[in-house]
């Protein structure tokens, strides 16, 4: 989906994403599974309803006519306007029969700015699925590409720590994002640090911590541990092939800690780790605004 420069995440939850200006709210998605064949235009009808009682406002005609090429071309889309006060609400409910998951779109705006052009362009071009095997997230001061097959799962938003967890059948993939390293880091090493982090894996599922260079950068990598027996060592290669692995890396001219945690069976999660995490990545100012 395109929006205007300066329309930045505000409020991120498992179902529900409103994007703000300098000035206010400027957009709202949510969106929900459909467990059965459903009429977008009743679903849009019902979400309506529901909008107009909650904002006190009332239908506007005109919308509806609308051009909305090319996402009608994949989707069973319905648009809508409403209007409560000064402000009209401008969007679509927007079906997908690939997955069956319903999005509710709308953009809100003075009546005065509420020029019928800037909602048809975002709507137009919405698609919930990401043309690419790779979908790309981008969110405050980081980015990363993620495979297309997996789907945020749940994530963590707090003052120096980013945290996205992905999950695709039986297999998670983890991202953080800690800051200001110099002063995370500033009586320790990374290594030590990651060991503190780490602690359960490394004492309860025999893990290991290595020390890395990651994209010229310290890092330590958590792998299987590699002690005991010839015996105990193979059967704990057999027990945790695929399974948990973890990337730490020190980000010296970011000033942040990167990580990234794969969990789940098979020989392609492993590499599937260092592939992440070279997508993962801090973003300059530039790159934030385009």
């Amino acid at each position: 989906m395109v929006v205007p420069r300066g329309w930045n995440p505000a409020v991120l939850q498992k179902d529900y994403l409103r994007l703000e200006d300098a000035r206010r709210p400027t957009l709202e998605l949510r969106w929900r599974f459909s467990a059965r064949k459903a009429s977008i235009q009743e679903v849009a009808r019902a979400y309506v309803s529901r909008l107009e009682e909650g904002l006190g406002g009332r239908p506007v005609a005109g919308f509806e006519e609308v051009d909305l090429a090319p996402v009608t071309d994949n989707y069973e889309v319905a648009p809508f306007s409403v209007e409560a006060g000064e402000m009209i609400f401008r969007g679509a409910a927007i079906l997908c029969p690939r997955c069956g998951r319903i999005v509710f779109l709308q953009a809100g705006m003075p009546r005065t700015e509420g020029t019928i052009s800037l909602p048809v362009r975002i709507i137009s071009s919405f698609r919930d699925f990401h043309s690419s095997d790779w979908v790309p997230w981008t969110l405050f001061d980081i980015g990363a590409d993620v495979p297309g097959d997996f789907r945020l799962h749940s994530h963590s938003f707090q003052p120096g720590y980013f945290r996205m967890t992905f999950r695709e059948g039986s297999r998670w993939m983890t991202l953080h994002r800690w800051a200001p390293a110099d002063v995370i880091l500033r009586r320790t090493s990374l290594e030590e640090w990651a060991a503190a982090q780490y602690r359960k894996e490394i004492k309860r599922r025999g893990r290991t911590l290595v020390q890395r260079v990651f994209a010229g950068f310290p890092a330590v990598e958590v792998i299987p541990g590699q002690g005991g027996t010839l015996i105990r060592r193979l059967g704990r290669t057999l027990l945790s092939a695929g399974r948990f692995r973890a990337l730490l890396w020190h980000n010296t001219e970011a000033n942040r800690v990167f990580g990234v945690e794969t969990e789940g069976r098979g020989s392609a999660m492993n590499p599937l780790l260092y592939e992440v995490a070279g997508r993962f990545k801090a973003l300059h100012e530039h790159e934030r605004q385009k």
